[in-house]
């Protein structure tokens, strides 16, 4: 299988899982809370399976340890709201508000990275303002809520 095949059979899958992922949140009757909990219980017990991890863990410094932890903090926080999203709304709004992660990027990793703007990057981003709009015109107001928690997701 040739490396241009292999990308785009694992975009497929990714595209497949994240959709998947969405469903099955909204299909699960846990509260958010909840299924991020049980979710990374599981991804943990499954990595103690993987012998390579403890010898990789071994050779991490105390200081990069407490920055990796931080790390899943801001992503456990993002899949509560991804999924608090979900529930308070619908998949649709939850993966509307997840399209404004261009955006998002496009200005917070010069501020992070103390590089310039990348007018190309930023201008592909505010592209997405009129769809939002136009989507969010279209959202019920019980719904809201929902929206508030998938931008928060993002951000």
């Amino acid at each position: 299988m040739n490396i241009k095949t292999k990308s785009t059979l694992y975009m497929h899958i990714a595209v497949l899982l994240w959709g998947i992922t969405a469903i099955l949140g909204r299909l699960i009757e846990l509260r958010e809370f909840m299924l991020v909990w049980y979710r990374m219980s599981m991804v943990a017990i499954i990595l103690l399976f993987v012998p390579k991890l403890y010898r990789d863990l071994k050779q991490v410094r105390r200081k990069n340890i407490a920055q990796v932890g931080f790390i899943g903090v801001l992503v456990a926080l993002h899949w509560v709201f991804f999924y608090g999203s979900i529930k308070f709304a619908n998949v649709s709004v939850a993966l509307c508000a997840l399209a404004t992660t261009s955006l998002f990027t496009s200005f917070l990793e010069p501020i992070i990275s103390k590089t310039k703007f990348n007018k190309l990057e930023v201008s592909l981003g505010l592209m997405i303002i009129p769809g939002i709009f136009l989507i969010n015109k279209a959202i019920p107001a019980g719904y809201v809520l929902g929206w508030i928690f998938g931008l928060i997701a993002d951000y």
